[in-house]
């Protein structure tokens, strides 16, 4: 755990001392990075952040759940749902958001606050999926559908 830990700093470190030393105009920005077929697509400053987080977070959630005993439902519906989360999640920020009412998340608080509030509604749209799934596979409804030998 301390050794990720460890990783993710150092990351973090090689990061910010690139960004010092290269003098980057756009920090903080996905212009930084190339765009390829309208696609973000991480450099190499960029890919060191994203490991930092990694390497960060994955020892931050170990120590709460497993060491400190916190509860997290929250990430096992996630985990648990993730497959249909990601076609939902698909349908509702390309089709709802960008297609139909042309929003766009070009600064960090309308971002962080519309990646918030996604996070809440798939949160409850794979606790609905939960319930659903639960009551149709395993109280026997699948059985009503099958055929019998004659």
């Amino acid at each position: 755990m301390w050794l990720m830990a460890g990783a993710g700093v150092l990351c973090f470190a090689v990061f910010f001392g690139y960004d010092w030393w290269a003098g980057t105009a756009n920090r903080w920005t996905f212009k930084r990075d190339y765009i390829l077929n309208n696609h973000w697509t991480p450099r190499g400053a960029s890919s060191i952040w994203v490991l930092g987080m990694i390497f960060a977070l994955m020892p931050a959630f170990y120590y709460l759940a497993e060491v400190r005993r916190w509860r997290m439902t929250w990430l096992v519906t996630l985990g648990r749902t993730a497959l249909v989360l990601y076609f939902i999640h698909q349908l509702i920020v390309l089709t709802l958001v960008n297609q139909r009412l042309g929003l766009r998340t070009n600064d960090w608080p309308w971002y962080l606050g519309a990646n918030l509030a996604l996070l809440i509604v798939l949160l409850g749209i794979g606790k609905l999926w939960l319930t659903v799934k639960g009551r149709i596979f395993v109280k026997g409804w699948r059985l009503q559908y099958r055929r019998t030998s004659p």
